[in-house]
């Protein structure tokens, strides 16, 4: 009776030390930090795979040079003046959306947002 008991106990002890180190581990992909005079855009949902990071406040960026071939899929604005997107639709760029000063997103949930287009920060889009 004694033997099962410590066995029993054993088993408990062990399987909630195995919990615990399942619960701790580290996630597989870590979002990428964005500083706070930048704007970061990622090629990934959960700000992962940073391809854009820039602190110039009137520029356009060429997305499709910088990997967005699949489209900006999360966002981070650090800056104090808005982002213009805009997708290549084989023959001109289309206007996508404005990323707002502060504002962020984890997945923007859109197919087309930028892919293979540009990115202009402030007045130059």
């Amino acid at each position: 009776m004694k033997l099962k008991r410590k066995l029993a106990t054993i088993a408990l002890t062990g399987g909630l030390a195995l919990t615990g180190m399942a619960a701790t581990a580290p996630s597989a992909s870590a979002a990428e930090k964005c500083d706070s005079n930048q704007v970061c855009l990622y090629r990934a949902t959960g700000f992962v795979r940073m391809g854009l990071e820039t602190t110039d406040k009137n520029g356009c960026f060429d997305l499709y040079s910088l990997g967005f071939s699949q489209g900006v899929k999360s966002y981070i604005n650090n800056l104090p003046v808005k982002v213009d997107i805009y997708h290549w639709n084989g023959n001109t760029h289309v206007y996508d959306g404005t990323i707002r000063p502060g504002g962020s997103s984890s997945n923007t949930g859109i197919r087309v947002f930028g892919t293979n287009g540009m990115a202009c920060t402030g007045s130059a889009g």
